[in-house]
């Protein structure tokens, strides 16, 4: 049921596109100073949005999404707790690219991935990583390490391992309840990074377009 609300969901992934996108820019603008780093954030972003598709029909990670993954980026993982599992997993390994069916499971394994709506979430899972892998690059220009970069990138918009004990709890039972919480912390760690550029980011491109639609 919540992969339908989300995964599964095209008006989701777009509306979650164009939220993480701004959340980017705010997150990045602030790291970079201010209003004067948003010409590099948005060139950074709109590459990443291209890179991170790249492979997609071939089922592979390349370029800025690989190095990301690799460098302990992602937030998921392969796993399988049953040989029936296992082998399932290992056929989807092995294929060339998902039009490659040469035996009849295969062939039902396509038809239910379609069904399933398996490639709307595999274009989904790539477009939520571009802010990410954006700001690795970001913070790689700006001296950071492969760690450090790595980090920049899981943090920008919401760094789904990040949680407490009872918020992790209760997300079991209320779902998106961490991702709440979470949300709401970003503002603060945002501030925290760079106070400085967060005020500046703030003044410009929040508080005074407010200001400014209110007087009109």
């Amino acid at each position: 049921w919540r992969a339908l609300q989300t995964s599964l969901s095209v008006p989701f992934l777009a509306a979650n596109m164009m939220a993480d996108a701004g959340t980017f820019l705010l997150r990045e603008m602030s790291r970079g100073g201010g209003p004067q780093a948003m010409p590099r954030a948005v060139y950074e972003l709109a590459r990443a949005y291209g890179a991170t598709l790249d492979g997609l029909f071939r089922g592979e990670y390349r370029g800025g999404l690989a190095e990301f993954y690799k460098g302990g980026g992602g937030m998921g993982g392969w796993s399988s707790v049953t040989p029936k599992a296992g082998t399932e997993l290992l056929g989807r390994m092995q294929q060339k690219h998902i039009f490659d069916v040469t035996n009849r499971e295969e062939l039902l394994r396509f038809a239910k991935d379609i069904a399933t709506g398996r490639p709307i979430q595999a274009v989904g899972e790539r477009i939520e990583q571009a802010p990410r892998v954006a700001s690795m690059r970001l913070a790689e220009r700006r001296g950071a390490n492969a760690v450090q970069s790595k980090i920049a990138g899981r943090t920008v918009t919401m760094d789904f391992a990040e949680g407490g004990r009872f918020a992790k709890y209760v997300n079991q039972i209320v779902p998106f309840f961490n991702v709440g919480l979470q949300g709401g912390a970003q503002l603060v760690r945002a501030a925290r990074e760079n106070p400085k550029g967060f005020a500046a980011t703030a003044l410009t491109m929040l508080i005074g377009p407010t200001l400014a639609a209110e007087a009109w």
